[in-house]
């Protein structure tokens, strides 16, 4: 049996830390680096990535690979997860502790990942990650729990998180989106639940598409008029079944799951969550859209037409994906809440019929090997001076067929496409609306 020796430094090691603009979803999504987030990994949505047809991609994540994650606890309560590509490098640090050592591997290991799965670092995926991640103890936010509560300790004093109604039981709420440190808050527990001998997790790393923006602006909107996939139990259909017939994913196959929207007149981001979205009907939804798109001194009509061009194309790709169906899968709007730094005014983020063409081409010439620097220009609205952006996200409950176990169907996810037709047809109405009116600065708060 061949014996091998592997040297792994500190380097090698990342230190994760929450993803502060988090607005939805149940699994805690963490920092990776800064062009890279990481969430724990489901094996259909890691299959998904993996045959993901190639006219989705300018319209997913890109697939970054898979690292290995492990939670310890600190004499503080301070909480440190840390990924590495190989788990048996992990599981040896965790019981040596040091910063430099080796360990001894054998290439037979049950636990390797010689089996062709896309690790980061490893030479199948690309060379080393972009660049080395800080130590802990130097990263912007740690986190700790007290009392049941999750507490988020940052150095950073800006505060631009403003949590308004939201109740939480986490706090430091202003470093970070509230429903972030929720959703952490919960995976940390879960993992503290399994006890030391399930201390190593596997995480998929996924680009991060928020990182194209200094002040991101997302709406996270659950689409499709069905949310439960083929793998749900019995009790589990019922009560998703219930949430549909009680919102708009019945009447619009699309329902608000969260949001944070950069209000200039305060400085900060204002964050509601999926419970606020549940209580929507259709003029109630409506109302929302306008309220994402209202920086607190003025309505962003200029963001209407770039976002409207994204999501007709978004249709035509899904009405070609047959047998696809993206249940309980989310569409998130973004767009750059800092006017100045993008050099945007009111009337300059028109794009003319050339500039929209060069742009859709732009992105169509896209690939998987994007570097880092060209990281800033993926999926901007077809005009560098209006920057906008939407993407599919969670797919733990994706099908399509020849997916083992499921059930085979045919044509493409027309409760998905029902939903892509009416937030149109809203933005549409809501556009009009405000074209038609001199006064854009109106508050859309009802």
């Amino acid at each position: 049996m061949h014996m091998a020796v592997m040297p792994v430094t500190k380097q090698d090691f990342v230190s994760l830390e929450p993803f502060v603009h988090q607005v939805g979803g149940h699994s805690s999504m963490m920092k990776f680096d800064d062009v890279s987030v990481c969430k724990p990994l489901y094996q259909r949505e890691h299959r998904f990535y993996e045959e993901l047809p190639p006219e989705m991609h300018p319209f997913t994540p890109e697939y970054r690979g898979v690292v290995y994650v492990s939670i310890e606890e600190d004499e503080d309560g301070y909480i440190n997860l840390t990924a590495h590509p190989d788990k048996l490098a992990l599981e040896c640090q965790n019981k040596d502790g040091s910063s430099k050592f080796s360990c001894s591997t054998t290439s037979s290991s049950s636990d390797s990942d010689s089996s062709g799965e896309d690790l980061i670092g490893s030479p199948q995926q690309r060379p080393p990650r972009f660049g080395l991640v800080r130590s802990v103890e130097t990263g912007p936010y740690r986190v700790r729990l007290r009392s049941g509560k999750l507490e988020l300790v940052s150095t950073r004093k800006d505060g631009f998180f403003d949590a308004g109604d939201v109740t939480d039981h986490s706090s430091g709420s202003a470093g970070a989106n509230p429903w972030s440190l929720h959703c952490h808050r919960e995976e940390v527990n879960k993992m503290r639940k399994l006890g030391p001998s399930s201390k190593v997790h596997k995480y998929i790393v996924l680009e991060n598409v928020a990182y194209q923006f200094s002040y991101p602006c997302i709406l996270d909107l659950k689409m499709g008029t069905r949310q439960h996939g083929d793998d749900a139990t019995g009790e589990k259909k019922v009560r998703i079944m219930a949430k549909v017939e009680k919102s708009t994913s019945k009447t619009l196959g699309i329902r608000a799951c969260g949001m944070q929207v950069y209000k200039k007149n305060s400085g900060k981001f204002m964050c509601r969550n999926k419970y606020h979205g549940l209580k929507l009907h259709e003029e109630g939804f409506k109302q929302e859209l306008i309220t994402f798109l209202h920086n607190g001194l003025q309505f962003r009509t200029e963001l209407i037409e770039p976002l409207l061009q994204r999501l007709r194309k978004l249709y035509k790709v899904i009405e070609k994906q047959h047998s696809y169906r993206f249940y309980s899968s989310s569409l998130l709007l973004m767009y750059e809440g800092d006017m100045e730094n993008t050099g945007e005014t009111t009337n300059s983020c028109s794009c003319s019929t050339k500039e929209r063409e060069k742009g859709q081409s732009n992105q169509e010439t896209l690939n998987s090997n994007n570097s880092c620097s060209n990281l800033n220009n993926i999926c901007q609205c077809f005009s560098h001076r209006c920057k906008v952006d939407v993407r599919m996200i969670d797919f733990a409950h994706t099908t399509h067929s020849g997916f083992s176990g499921d059930r085979t169907r045919s044509g493409p996810d027309t409760g998905y496409l029902f939903g892509l037709e009416n937030l149109i047809r809203l933005l549409e109405e809501i556009q009009e609306k405000y074209h038609d009116s001199l006064d854009t600065s109106l508050d859309p708060s009802p």
